[in-house]
């Protein structure tokens, strides 16, 4: 990849996460560009640093999720890079940081996805505090479709509607098999269980 086409893969990208007409699939990342122009910017050796990244478009994509108006300048850098190897460490152990954070949850999962009078739920809160990832918000909305739920039913027209936008465009780059998606739900199953044993163990009249 040379620097112009890592300008062409940011901008679809960008425009991708902020624009809810503009689908980077849809349109195979196609924006309209131009190499004069290109040539003439002052922020072009920050597309040559793009470039030269082992896979550009998920690094702009893992930034993105960060801050979707985040610009190239702001993105090339050690921040950046910080993101991408976060972004990276959540996918090379995507079942068990899923495991890890749905067992800290407390409560039932529908207790913590449930929206009551029109407010966020205890997951989202949890989410917009960067303790829960969006991956486990995707895996959640492959198996129970929360976002279209969370769409239907949440009152707040500032935050949600920016936090949906974000999820939604993610999920096109982020997919589970049918094996994965049976499996995620197994350790739903089992993490509900355990906490489920837990519990009668400790409240049981026999409890010393």
């Amino acid at each position: 990849m040379d620097p112009f086409e890592a300008y062409g893969l940011f901008l679809a990208l960008r425009k991708h996460f902020t624009d809810d007409k503009y689908s980077y699939i849809k349109y195979n990342g196609k924006v309209k560009t131009s190499y004069d122009k290109f040539i003439t910017r002052g922020d072009r050796f920050s597309f040559h640093k793009l470039s030269k990244k082992d896979d550009p478009e998920m690094y702009v994509i893992s930034n993105l999720l960060v801050n979707p108006d985040y610009w190239i300048t702001d993105i090339v850098g050690n921040d950046g890079e910080e993101n991408y190897i976060n972004w990276k460490k959540r996918i090379d152990s995507l079942t068990r940081n899923f495991e890890t954070e749905i067992s800290r949850l407390e409560g039932t999962l529908l207790e913590n996805i449930e929206v009551k009078n029109g407010q966020h739920p205890r997951l989202l809160k949890l989410y917009i505090r960067g303790d829960i990832s969006p991956e486990t918000i995707l895996v959640l909305d492959y198996i129970s479709g929360i976002l279209n739920y969370w769409n239907n039913s949440i009152t707040d027209t500032y935050i949600w509607p920016e936090k949906a936008r974000v999820l939604t465009k993610y999920k096109d780059f982020f997919t589970l098999t049918p094996q994965k998606k049976e499996a995620f739900k197994q350790k739903i199953v089992d993490i509900q269980l355990k906490k489920w044993y837990k519990y009668t163990v400790t409240h049981s009249v026999f409890h010393c």
